[in-house]
């Protein structure tokens, strides 16, 4: 198959409109694909920072306590 017969057949293939829908449907796939592929990613860092806030909430609870454990117990130091 020389140049002009594989340039031929590729303008036969690419004018052709099945050969197009093929392809469309062929890039819809991959870009669908794609998506779901970066919405998983977003889905996990969504809950990785969720994790992420509730371990600063609990840690920010406790030191709250510990400061209010604190304050008491200087509190009845002073009146004792």
């Amino acid at each position: 198959m020389n140049e002009q017969e594989k340039k031929d057949l590729t303008e036969q293939i690419t004018n052709d409109p099945l050969r197009q829908i093929e392809n469309l449907e062929v890039i819809q796939k991959e870009t669908e694909r794609k998506a779901q592929e970066r919405e998983e990613e977003l889905l996990i860092k969504i809950a990785n920072q969720a994790e992420e806030n509730r371990k600063a909430r609990e840690n920010e609870a406790k030191a709250q306590r510990a400061k209010e454990v604190a304050e008491h117990k200087y509190y009845n130091q002073q009146q004792a």
